[in-house]
């Protein structure tokens, strides 16, 4: 079963926060080419079994703008690291991204 998911409304995120302890959430937009790093990024990682228990969730910004709302979300791509539902670090635009490794380790070691 792949750890990688994407949501398309509040019930699914609300259920996927209620049932993952360590989450990465990547926002993205589909009409934005940098946003594809998401993709790579998440693909690469997720295959990792150091990650095993690392739930990874894609949102699309163009889709659920409440969710956009909710993070203070301002640029795609931003990759967002939760631990028990709390914010534990982000990575913002494609720059950022390379700091992805180090938001992980993060994340497992919280």
């Amino acid at each position: 079963m792949s750890n990688i998911m994407t949501i398309n409304n509040m019930e699914d995120l609300n259920s996927a926060l209620d049932a993952h302890t360590k989450i990465l959430l990547g926002f993205y937009s589909e009409d934005s080419e940098e946003s594809k790093a998401i993709d790579h990024q998440f693909n690469q990682f997720s295959k990792n079994p150091r990650c095993s228990a690392i739930k990874f969730i894609k949102i699309n910004v163009n889709q659920l703008q409440e969710v956009q709302k909710r993070y203070e979300i301002t640029t795609t791509p931003t990759v967002l690291a939760l631990s028990n539902r709390d914010l534990i670090g982000q990575c913002e635009g494609i720059k950022e991204l390379e700091g992805l490794p180090k938001l992980i380790t993060q994340l497992e070691l919280d």
